[in-house]
């Protein structure tokens, strides 16, 4: 079967390719990316292989994207898309995902995976997620993104949900809790966390860090990823997909610094921003699949292991492109 992952350089699919490469033997994984290989030493064993391949495209390009759809002919896609800079957000999230939606239509693949996440919900005062006592949020919640950038991610999904609904394109849509995990980019919470605590430096945390985060283990996420692909009941849904774990930012932030035994403090910085959804309802999955999070329960386990992995691979987050 043939994998295609748009963004596939990135966090999420890097770890896509890293938990499924032995468990699928019969798997071809396509990653394509605008990076330089020279930028991806983790990928060299993987593409050794012969099962798997890099494509260092830039997406928004139509023409070579259809192209690149007709030469690979994939079964599957996984957006896995993300854009890094304020100014590309509409360019990455929407115009992109359309040149994505256009050659999967042309094609007929037989799964168009769109992973989006919890923030496009935004700000609605009977989910907001400054203290705990919240409804959660589900999948018939509008969308009410408070950030340009979570805009663009609310934009993208309408967008996926209309080529399902006018082009039948198999479509299935998740949006996903706050990931964390290796080869996080060390701008998102949980990493920036780690190497402000590895270098001493003070961690920087929004008002009393009493926010609530929706946490999910990236090997849990691909667990999840894995019962999707190929289902046919999944088509035309969109779920939410969460471990029900709950953490305050603080407590994370106390974890780390336990971990690494440091003696960082904490810099609590302004936070204007409104408060956004206490945490996905994952109900509507686990129940279609019978699925159950392994990694996230065991929270200090699992930031212990992440820990670790930051500390081994210094090299690589300290380079400008992670920074």
């Amino acid at each position: 079967m043939n994998i295609l992952i748009p963004g596939g350089a990135g966090f999420v699919g890097l770890n896509i390719v890293s938990y499924w490469f032995k468990k699928y033997p019969k798997y071809t994984f396509h990653l394509v990316d605008n990076k330089s290989l020279d930028e991806l030493p983790f990928l060299a064993p993987y593409l050794e292989s012969g099962r798997a391949y890099y494509h260092e495209l830039d997406l928004r390009n139509k023409k070579e994207t259809r192209e690149l759809f007709e030469t690979i002919q994939p079964d599957i896609v996984i957006n896995a898309i993300e854009a890094a800079r304020k100014k590309d957000f509409l360019e990455i999230h929407v115009f992109t995902t359309e040149n994505l939606l256009e050659a999967a239509k042309a094609v007929a693949v037989k799964q168009f995976i769109h992973l989006s996440c919890g923030a496009i919900y935004g700000y609605n005062p009977q989910t907001a997620g400054k203290t705990e006592g919240h409804r959660l949020v589900n999948e018939l919640d509008a969308l009410l993104p408070s950030s340009p950038q979570n805009a663009s991610k609310a934009a993208a999904d309408l967008l996926v949900w209309s080529y399902s609904q006018r082009y039948g394109v198999p479509i299935t849509t998740l949006r996903v809790a706050s990931l964390f995990g290796p080869f996080q980019s060390i701008d998102r919470f949980i990493p920036l966390m780690i190497t402000h605590a590895l270098q001493n430096q003070s961690f920087p945390i929004s008002s009393s860090g009493a926010d609530i985060r929706d946490i999910l283990h990236i090997e849990d996420f691909v667990d999840a990823l894995d019962v999707i692909v190929n289902s046919t009941s999944a088509i035309g849904e969109i779920y939410n997909i969460s471990a029900g774990v709950r953490v305050k930012n603080k407590e994370i932030a106390d974890i780390i610094i336990t971990l690494l035994d440091r003696s960082s403090s904490l810099m609590f910085v302004s936070d204007d921003v409104k408060p956004e959804f206490a945490g996905l309802d994952p109900t509507k999955f686990i129940n279609s699949f019978n699925w159950e999070a392994k990694r996230t329960p065991e929270i200090h386990e699992s930031l212990s292991e992440t820990v670790q992995w930051y500390k081994d691979n210094s090299d690589w987050w300290k380079t400008d492109d992670h920074v």
